[in-house]
């Protein structure tokens, strides 16, 4: 089923609106149910990652301490006397800056040696400390809690190693050396280091570690360590915290890296009201841009088809959903080519039939005129005076000449127009081709077109001048000597016609009314030409033709 045409302006403003609203929506889409997921993801095992790699670096650390200890330890089941013990002790403490002092307990508790830092302390009952009381026979070593040191009022906790008869090593270990080796620097995600009752013993903001904050309920709040290391929500609304825990190794020490649930939620709003807003301007420039095209398109295209609504068709079948404009605008064109190709047809046939009447005129015409020259001809074998016979060649000749224009144009397919320098030089061959053979230049005029009204007065001309050179020129009974040429000026052209007779008395000539030059000086002033005569012998006649004679013969080519 065909779907309904539209108007043009609805259909170009619905596929705006469309290109306009579809690809925010698809890109909304896309970050709802692609990037929004991914980004979490991304967050999610950067935040673990961050959690893994502390507790690894935890690990490291105190392995170096407790390696230390073990070290002093074994010198004390080896006997070492109490001075190099003491100057061991100073070894230890010089080289691991992170231990604030090492004290070396008795089975009782009572401190019973320590290195220079603590030595204050020897004697000192510490039995009932947990360092002393936790340590069992399966792991020898002992994890403290942060608690605030005597020897430096900072922040620290007990590391603990226990020897095979009874004595303890323990170190205080300085905490705030822990923040900067284990906590990385990373501006999305927080990164801490808990003791075993949960307080903050190692973190990016050194407030933490003094004031010695307890995080206990988050990192009680992981279900286990398996789906602690996925991530877990502590917290409600906007405090909602996404936390991954970690634990060090042989410790009872935690990492946990937390990163705020609306910080992914900001990114992602953030991004919703960029496209809103990209979708917005989108929808303003596509109104725009159709309102554009409305003035510059569609109004166009409604006065068109108002000026092809004269030349109506039958309708045509509607394949496809196109707009009403085109769709009729479609009829309109296709009945406008179907009538212009019958003009066309009727206009070529017109044309053909317009040939072939002017073919046929001017060779009707040559015909006649050839009758006519005939005629003449033969009037001449009567009984007549010399005079009259010579009259009669002449007219017979000049009618000769018109009919060879009448020929030239029917054998030609330009019926308007002669080639000039074709149509002298037959003339020329008519008159004196046997007798001057090698007299006529046409030159650069050769091609030179001229109309009907212009050849007819100059091939008189022409035939008018070489009669009469035919006649006087010529001396002691040789052929008379004639040059005729025929050159291109600008937009009109010079005929120069030149013989060898005696000349003649130009002015004698006039006053008696000689038909020859009468005819002459008519045909140059019908032309619109100026005539230059020299008859002072040898004769020379100067013919120069206007543009405006070529002007016309070009128009009609």
């Amino acid at each position: 089923m065909n779907k309904k045409p539209v108007r043009l302006k609805f259909a170009l403003f619905r596929a705006f609106v469309l290109v306009a609203f579809l690809p925010p929506v698809l890109l909304l889409a896309a970050n709802d149910f692609v990037v929004q997921p991914r980004l979490e993801r991304d967050f999610a095992a950067r935040a673990a990652s961050l959690a893994r790699g502390a507790a690894n670096t935890a690990e490291y650390a105190l392995t170096l301490a407790r390696s230390s200890l073990e070290e002093l330890a074994f010198l004390v089941e080896a006997g070492t006397d109490r001075k190099s013990l003491s100057r061991a002790i100073d070894a230890k403490v010089s080289a691991f800056p992170s231990f604030e002092a090492i004290l070396i307990l008795d089975p009782t508790g009572r401190v019973d040696l320590t290195g220079t830092a603590g030595s204050e302390y020897v004697g000192l009952d510490l039995s009932d400390l947990p360092l002393f009381l936790a340590p069992d026979a399966t792991t020898r070593v002992f994890y403290g809690n942060a608690f605030v040191s005597p020897f430096s009022g900072k922040s620290s906790a007990f590391i603990a190693v226990k020897s095979a008869s009874g004595f303890r090593i323990a170190g205080a270990f300085r905490l705030s050396g822990l923040s900067a080796a284990v906590v990385p620097a990373d501006p999305a995600s927080r990164v801490r280091l808990l003791d075993g009752l949960g307080t903050v013993i190692a973190s990016d903001d050194p407030r933490e570690v003094a004031m010695q904050l307890n995080l206990r309920p988050l990192a009680l709040a992981a279900p286990d360590p398996a789906q602690a290391n996925e991530g877990y929500v502590y917290g409600f609304g906007a405090d909602a915290l996404r936390c991954f825990l970690s634990e060090v190794p042989c410790t009872p020490w935690k990492v946990i890296a937390s990163y705020p649930e609306a910080s992914i939620a900001a990114t992602l709003n953030f991004e919703r009201l960029a496209l809103a807003l990209a979708s917005l301007l989108g929808l303003v420039a596509s109104l725009a841009l159709a309102r554009t095209l409305s003035e510059r398109v569609t109004r166009p295209v409604a006065a068109l088809l108002a000026a092809t609504r004269s030349l109506e068709a039958p309708r045509i079948p509607r394949n496809k959903p196109a707009a009403l404009e085109l769709i009729e605008l479609a009829e309109n064109f296709s009945h406008m080519r179907a009538r212009v190709t019958e003009h066309e047809a009727a206009l070529e046939a017109a044309l053909a039939q317009r040939e072939v009447l002017l073919r046929e005129l001017h060779h009707r015409v040559k015909n006649n005129l050839q009758i006519v020259a005939s005629l003449l001809s033969l009037q001449r074998g009567r009984d007549l005076s010399p005079e009259a016979e010579a009259a009669l060649s002449e007219s017979s000749e000049r009618v000769r000449t018109l009919a060879l224009v009448h020929e030239k144009l029917y054998r030609s397919s330009d019926f308007a127009t002669v080639d000039l320098g074709e149509y002298l030089g037959d003339i020329y061959a008519n008159v004196l081709g046997a007798a001057c053979p090698a007299g006529w230049t046409a030159g650069e005029a050769a091609g030179l077109r001229v109309d009907i009204e212009g050849a007819i007065p100059v091939g008189l001309i022409v035939n008018e001048i070489l009669s009469n050179a035919l006649k006087y020129a010529g001396r002691g009974g040789r052929p008379p000597k004639v040059e005729l040429i025929l050159e291109p000026l600008e937009g009109g052209y010079r005929l120069s016609i030149t013989d060898d007779g005696p000349g003649f008395d130009l002015a004698a000539a006039r006053a008696s009314g000689r038909l020859g030059l009468v005819l002459i000086e008519s045909l140059a002033h019908q032309l619109g030409a100026t005539l230059n005569i020299d008859a002072s012998g040898p004769t020379r006649y100067e013919l120069i033709v206007p543009a405006k004679r070529r002007k016309a013969a070009n128009d009609q080519g």
